[in-house]
């Protein structure tokens, strides 16, 4: 059985604003990196067309995309700077691979709550884009 319409645009409105905080962590973050930069763009660019995809399938179900990352998203860009300025590129690497892990968490518990509504799309392709990403942040964070 699918999840009512409204609470599929509850859930699928929370991870599109966690993919716009993660896409304007990204963004804010990249500038601060002397190396690596091409695999942070990458990652940004994979979350900028979750955020095209998630609006699509809002509309789709007749809801309406949230357009900001609201109030708690919207601190991580913060964060990522000031760890990137103060503590370097390791303590920001580690913020953003805790941006990560949260949207994995996010879109795991999201099958489990859309029961069948749209889950493939998360199951197919978001939970390993994250995964992927955890990955070359990993390797990132390794190499220095």
């Amino acid at each position: 059985m699918s999840a009512e319409p409204e609470k599929v645009v509850r859930i699928l409105n929370s991870l599109l604003r966690s993919e716009i905080s993660a896409t304007e962590s990204y963004t804010q973050a990249i500038p601060r990196f002397a190396s690596d930069v091409e695999v942070l763009r990458e990652i940004a660019r994979e979350h900028g067309q979750a955020v095209t995809e998630l609006r699509a399938a809002i509309q789709s179900v007749g809801g309406t995309p949230d357009q900001s990352s609201g109030v708690f998203p919207a601190l991580l860009p913060r964060v990522v700077n000031g760890p990137a300025q103060v503590f370097g590129e390791a303590a920001a690497l580690k913020v953003l691979k805790d941006v990560e892990e949260r949207g994995l968490d996010e879109y795991q518990d999201a099958i489990q709550r859309l029961n069948g509504s749209g889950s493939s799309w998360i199951s197919d392709t978001q939970i390993p884009a994250q995964i992927k990403h955890i990955s070359s942040i990993d390797s990132l964070i390794a190499r220095l």
